[in-house]
């Protein structure tokens, strides 16, 4: 289901009608400027008829596909936010999914970001984003990816082990380490419907020097400004 969930949706519609003509396709959860980044992982395609084939074969199995799944986004996290849920819950019904739209405020979104979760909490999808742009990878997947983890939603002794070696180790092994671990879960475990590598645009006046950089969405760094 969760394959059949990300062939449901029209990223390249989303681009520039939604979201900024330059908006780039993720297929990790962290950009290329990011130690750790795997530029090998494909980005999803967008197949409604495969997957609509999927969930048929998944009913046939016996798995309960019209199930209501709730899609939790949060109120400005991100300019059009809303709209781009309200557009994937259009997307994912199309393809037959049962899905739910419920925009939160930060306090209650964040109770269902972080653990512990209610046990008879009903199948999710939670709207977030990640401003790990220009760090390590572990600052991203230990929180997010393992078991223990106060943000993750998935248990695997497999990744846990590939995301404590890397962690351990340096230089290009770290990178190959980090490399699978992304890997796993974009391809493997498809634990992630990832969308964009957000694009940050700013007005600079006329006289001053300034390049936008990965870090801009968060901080705009003085050294990098300047008069002309």
């Amino acid at each position: 289901m969760r394959e059949a969930l990300n062939l449901a949706i029209d990223r390249d519609g989303l681009i520039g009608t939604i979201f900024h003509e330059n908006a780039q396709k993720a297929m990790q959860v962290v950009p290329p400027s990011v130690f750790g980044f795997n530029p090998d992982i494909p980005v999803w395609t967008y197949d409604p008829e495969k997957a609509k084939s999927l969930l048929a074969a998944a009913k046939t199995d016996g798995v309960p596909v019209d199930k209501e799944i709730v899609i939790y986004g949060r109120i400005g996290i991100y300019p059009n936010s809303s709209e781009s849920l309200e557009a994937i819950q259009a997307m994912l019904a199309d393809a037959g999914f049962n899905a739910r739209l419920e925009m939160l405020e930060t306090s209650p979104w964040l109770k269902r970001l972080l653990k512990p979760w209610d046990k008879e909490r009903q199948p999710s999808i939670l709207q977030t984003q990640i401003d790990n742009t220009e760090g390590d990878a572990v600052f991203t997947l230990p929180n997010r990816f393992t078991s223990d983890g106060n943000q993750s939603t998935i248990a695997d002794a497999k990744l846990d082990k590939l995301i404590a070696d890397a962690a351990k180790a340096t230089g290009d092994e770290r990178k190959k380490l980090f490399q699978e671990a992304f890997r796993y879960i974009a391809v493997d475990a498809v634990n992630i419907a990832p969308l964009f590598h957000m694009v940050t645009i700013a007005r600079v006046a006329e006289n001053v020097n300034y390049s936008l950089d990965v870090q801009a969405g968060n901080e705009i760094k003085l050294k990098s400004v300047s008069y002309r």
